[in-house]
């Protein structure tokens, strides 16, 4: 078969994928709640070809909170006089695509758990390895077009929807539980679960103690949003980290959620105790232990000996932490403690040498 040939099979096959699913849309359609003539799907489904979620853009990156909450200090604007965050006075506009799944009401939740649960098509599982061999305008246009709806869009559309109904979606959670007991559970998924209210927040406590680990870290990620998940979520948490299970999300949702320095300091501290040379992930969780301890001050004396013995075996930046976490449980001895100057390898910080803050 001749090169010319190839492409054309190749166009054809995904040309019939492409009406094979907008057949299927078709067929979806005319069974979903419309509100103002537009279905629930078309309200909710980002078609942006530039759009991208990240559950960062909801929740920030923990790491980078630790560290200006511990290391630079803090980064909030504050105002002058009183020395309180500045917050500017917008009025929030509605989002209609909320707005509408509020006027579908319950009626939503089917299709939104179709949504939610939805993997991608075939079409979408080949169009990268399809696109190279394809001319560089329709590859383009198989990245662009709305008629192959990708999977992480439908979800982030049915996150919005479970976020617009609340607690009137509770019905939904025996269904979303079950999602988040299988492997590759998303944020997405977590974040809908987490934005029905107390309900949805029993469910994620529950599944910290899943097998899977996605489970457990899309869970943890999303408990760590919610204060109110202290009281059970902190020592679940800390039960991971126990069970030798302390990843970025367990790690983040403590340091979020804070919790009794006698339930988390000790458990931190054999952490830190366990820990050998880091690999590039243990590198950042164990970062994210120190600077956790950092919180608590005075109240993690006990850590001081163990960190003491990671300074002598780790990395520059770690370094630099643990000197700051240091100064922040035992400030008048901090020089002291460590034993001696830091070195050019310490990467030095001038309060060391008697700067003052």
């Amino acid at each position: 078969m001749t090169f010319c040939a190839r492409n054309r099979t190749v166009a054809c096959f995904v040309l019939a994928g492409i009406l094979t699913c907008t057949l299927i849309r078709f067929a979806a359609r005319s069974r979903e709640p419309v509100y103002q003539g537009k279905t629930l799907t078309e309200w909710l489904y980002n078609n942006d070809p530039d759009f991208v979620w990240m559950p960062n853009d909801l929740y920030g990156h923990i790491h980078n909170e630790l560290w200006e909450s511990v290391v630079a200090g803090g980064y909030a604007a504050r105002d002058s006089a009183t020395n309180e965050p500045v917050h500017p006075d917008i009025a929030p506009v509605p989002d209609p695509a909320m707005v509408a799944t509020r006027q579908i009401g319950t009626n939503a939740i089917p299709r939104l758990l179709e949504l939610i649960a939805s993997r991608p098509s075939v079409v979408e599982r080949s169009r990268d390895l399809l696109t190279p061999k394809l001319p560089a305008r329709f590859s383009r246009f198989l990245y662009t077009t709305q008629m192959i709806p990708t999977a992480e869009r439908r979800h982030v559309g049915a996150f919005k929807g479970f976020h617009a109904l609340g607690t009137n979606a509770e019905t939904a959670l025996p269904s979303l539980s079950n999602l988040l007991q299988r492997p590759g559970a998303d944020f997405e998924l977590g974040c809908a679960i987490a934005s029905i209210g107390p309900k949805g927040r029993e469910v994620l406590v529950n599944a910290l103690t899943n097998s899977e680990s996605d489970s457990r870290n899309v869970a943890a990620f999303c408990l760590g949003n919610d204060l109110g998940a202290r009281t059970t979520a902190v020592p679940a948490l800390v039960s991971l980290v126990e069970r030798g299970q302390a990843s970025y999300q367990v790690l983040g949702a403590i340091g979020r959620l804070g919790g009794e320095a006698d339930l988390v300091v000790p458990a931190l501290t054999r952490f830190l105790e366990r820990t050998n040379a880091p690999s590039a992930a243990g590198f950042e969780t164990e970062n994210m232990a120190v600077m956790i301890l950092g919180l608590y001050r005075g109240k993690a004396q006990s850590a001081v000996p163990v960190l003491l013995q990671l300074y002598e075996d780790t990395d520059k930046t770690t370094r630099q932490v643990i000197r700051v976490v240091i100064k922040n449980i035992d400030p008048q001895r901090a020089p002291q403690l460590l034993g001696r100057l830091p070195t050019a390898n310490d990467d030095e910080d001038p309060w060391w040498n008697g700067a003052k803050d």
